[in-house]
């Protein structure tokens, strides 16, 4: 069934943190991202997302990761009741290829510690791959990744587009304005929240010399495939 809805969305990436580069010259990395969103399908959640690891010669990063997730509308008159929760410990294995490392191969291995995922762990294996394009006043990006889950037992498709215009930018940081597209599917296509395309506006400021950014988006959404009820959404 056909699903309308509107979703609210603020991130944080620190992409490679400035304490690793100076005392680790480059070889060791940590990453850290984190976003809320809100949405009047799914209402809030979390989700955050921290990597250390070793970055190797032969484009090869080996690193382990902590992941947070949250959710929960039980008790609210959102037509999707559920509650979710869990943490989960790893290791991943990533290897880039073709041209500047602009595509991943990652394959690891996921400890469920916490909540609904507690002893579900989860072997992971996909691809992963980014590209940007910089031209004077215009901006864009474009995000991908293709990833089987046996947690899930199901394979995800995620692609993001953003292309955009700079308002401000300086040798260390860029303000920008832009607008999103963002597809989400899965092999089985069992869930709505995971089969759904969104498009919206969004803001955007990088600094730290490109290492850390900070977002703001309003998409509208469509849910194509899944179990919940047909029903159009307003904020």
């Amino acid at each position: 069934m056909n699903k309308i809805f509107l979703k609210f969305s603020i991130c944080f990436v620190f992409l490679t943190g400035i304490l690793s580069e100076k005392i680790f010259a480059g070889e060791f990395f940590y990453k850290f991202y984190a976003d809320a969103m809100k949405a009047n399908l799914t209402g809030l959640s979390t989700y955050g997302n921290v990597k250390f690891g070793y970055h190797f010669n032969n484009n090869m990063e080996a690193y382990g990761y902590l992941t947070y997730e949250w959710a929960d509308t039980t008790g609210t008159n959102l037509p999707f009741q559920y509650r979710y929760e869990g943490l989960t410990a790893g290791l991943e294995i990533s290897y880039g290829f073709f041209y500047e490392d602009r595509l991943k191969a990652i394959i690891g291995y996921g400890f469920g510690l916490t909540g609904d995922v507690m002893d579900r762990n989860d072997f992971r294996i996909g691809i992963i791959g980014n590209t940007f394009f910089d031209k004077e006043a215009f901006y864009s990006d474009i995000y991908g990744e293709l990833i089987w889950s046996t947690r899930a037992d199901d394979i995800f498709l995620n692609l993001r587009y953003r292309p955009g215009r700079k308002l401000i930018q300086t040798e260390n940081t860029r303000l920008w304005i832009y607008g999103v597209a963002q597809l989400y599917a899965s092999g089985k296509g069992e869930n709505g929240t995971e089969n759904r395309i969104e498009a919206g506006p969004g803001i955007g400021y990088l600094f730290l010399g490109g290492k850390a950014s900070t977002n703001l988006e309003v998409r509208f959404g469509h849910s194509f495939r899944g179990t919940i009820t047909c029903l159009l959404y307003t904020s």
